[in-house]
């Protein structure tokens, strides 16, 4: 039986961590040039999934389920192609090394996880004590 070259990650990886952010930046950035009508939707776009530490303490959401979808949201938005690169690298160094001690889902859980830890951390240092 030939031998299939492998992916440098698995597929599932590449579409949801790699694929989808990059595709939601692309098409903020052409909004942004007027490349496509798509002018003012990234500032929609980070008043509605972005992180808002604020709506876990007092804030009025936009909407009811803000409050626990930006937990998922946030992670696909970025502050520019810079942003989005150097997230893409570290996503792939770190998901490469982390592949070869436990399997896909677990992963996933773990990376998930551990990016809402480091927000808050980044955001609301006293929360983690």
């Amino acid at each position: 039986m030939p031998h299939r070259p492998r992916l440098w990650l698995p597929l599932p990886l590449l579409v949801v961590f790699l694929g989808l952010p990059a595709l939601i930046e692309l098409l903020l950035i052409a909004g942004d040039l007027g490349w496509l009508p798509l002018r003012g939707v990234r500032s929609l776009a980070y008043q509605n999934g972005a992180f808002w530490a604020g709506l876990l303490d007092n804030w009025r959401p936009n909407y009811a389920a803000q409050p626990w979808l930006m937990f998922l949201t946030y992670s696909f938005l970025h502050a520019g192609f810079g942003h989005l690169a150097g997230n893409m690298v570290a996503l792939v160094v770190l998901m490469r090394m982390s592949l070869h001690l436990m399997d896909l889902v677990s992963l996933l859980v773990v990376n998930l996880t551990l990016m809402d830890y480091m927000y808050l951390i980044q955001m609301e240092p006293s929360w983690v004590l």
